[in-house]
């Protein structure tokens, strides 16, 4: 189990003391209800909520001393879904430590009465259900006067944080899988070469024209059925290809060579693009790709891995759905940031304002040359948003 956290008396006072003691072991979960709520326990004595969880009796595992703990609590079972890590404490002054094991876990059956000791009973202790923002609400305002009180609330802040981030990253890696499997389908790939048009947009040719160099390496990212590619190649780019989808590629490589281009089209993992450092004259991110890279995390590690291809001083060229645009004309469509423009689909696209854009490329230490909204073809088609930077 991965270590989240070393908390020791440095972190609240002046203090290098440290215990050479044997750990205490403990063991606690965030234990999930059906509604998605988040067991809390209260000790109202001392005014401080902490995880379901307690101390590891003689010759029990640790899977065994949280399911009797939670029971005995909470007066739930419960399920064990996930290892989410432990926290080391070392308590100097005390001559004290202690390593606390946490999970994710999921009620299950209905709630009894819980068995609580009578030091529990005298500190008041209870149980109830909240979300995380609740959690972390409830966790950060405490005002706690003894060390003992402040390492218990650093350590259940410390795995709220990571709980939160690991939930993120699964929400994330789902919705990713909703995007892989769309782009499998040959009936989507399909109808992609019936809707696009033929010719680069308004603000795509402006761009190209203004910022590629003359007979630039171009990474084209997320091709799709390749009009990008086809347009730039009859300008006299030399363009290569990549998309995650593999049915994709298949029927855009037969599209070239029936155009009579010599274009390379490949597959790529959506992660590590398949080329040397400093390859690319310039690398574009166009039409609606960067908005199907679901998450903050994945955006950022993206833009890095364009930026570790491109040549010194390269150009990245970007685009994405423009949120004022889509809240004042497909309100109906959003929700939140998401942009829905299939029904009955679970497959969206993230939609940003010109700072958000920008931001992600200034992360990452790109040169920010020109964000701004962009015509697509005619004024009724609506505005995009697009980001040209440099390495």
């Amino acid at each position: 189990m991965k270590l989240i956290k070393t908390i020791t008396d440095k972190c609240f006072i002046d203090s290098e003391v440290l215990s050479v003691s044997k750990p205490r072991l403990t063991v606690r979960t965030i234990l999930i209800n059906d509604e998605d709520k988040i067991a809390l326990m209260y000790m109202s004595k001392h005014k401080l909520y902490l995880f379901p969880g307690g101390g590891v009796e003689e010759g029990e595992s640790l899977e065994e001393a949280l399911k009797r703990e939670v029971l005995e609590e909470t007066g739930c079972s419960c399920n064990i879904i996930k290892e989410l890590g432990y926290i080391y404490e070392n308590r100097g002054l005390q001559d004290f430590t202690q390593q606390s094991y946490y999970y994710i876990s999921k009620k299950c059956g209905e709630i009894r009465n819980a068995t609580l000791t009578q030091e529990e009973e005298e500190e008041g202790t209870s149980c109830d259900w909240y979300d995380s923002d609740e959690i972390y609400e409830l966790l950060k305002v405490s005002a706690h006067e003894t060390l003992q009180q402040k390492f218990l609330q650093a350590r259940d802040m410390a795995v709220l944080e990571e709980f939160r981030n690991v939930m993120k990253n699964s929400d994330d890696n789902m919705a990713q899988d909703i995007v892989n499997e769309w782009y499998e389908s040959k009936t989507n790939v399909d109808e992609m070469i019936h809707w696009q048009k033929e010719t680069l947009k308004l603000w795509e040719t402006q761009v190209s024209q203004k910022y590629f160099p003359k007979n630039a390496k171009i990474l084209d990212v997320g091709c799709g059925m390749g009009r990008e590619a086809f347009n730039l190649t009859k300008m006299g780019f030399s363009v290569t290809g990549i998309d995650i989808s593999n049915e994709a590629i298949k029927q855009v490589t037969e599209l070239s060579l029936i155009k009579g281009y010599n274009i390379p089209f490949l597959h790529f993992d959506g992660y590590s693009m398949p080329f040397d450092d400093n390859e690319f004259d310039v690398v574009i991110i166009w039409a609606q790709t960067f908005g199907l890279l679901y998450g903050d995390k994945y955006k950022i590690t993206f833009l890095m891995e364009c930026r570790r291809v491109l040549k010194r001083n390269g150009i990245l060229s970007f685009s994405g759905h423009d949120y004022n645009y889509l809240s004042k004309n497909y309100l109906q469509c959003l929700n939140g940031r998401k942009f829905f423009p299939y029904a009955d689909t679970e497959i969206y696209w993230e939609a940003f304002t010109i700072d958000e854009l920008a931001d992600y490329a200034k992360q990452v230490g790109y040169a920010i040359k020109l964000c701004q909204t962009g015509e697509i073809y005619k004024p009724e088609d609506g505005t995009i948003i697009h980001c040209v930077c440099q390495k």
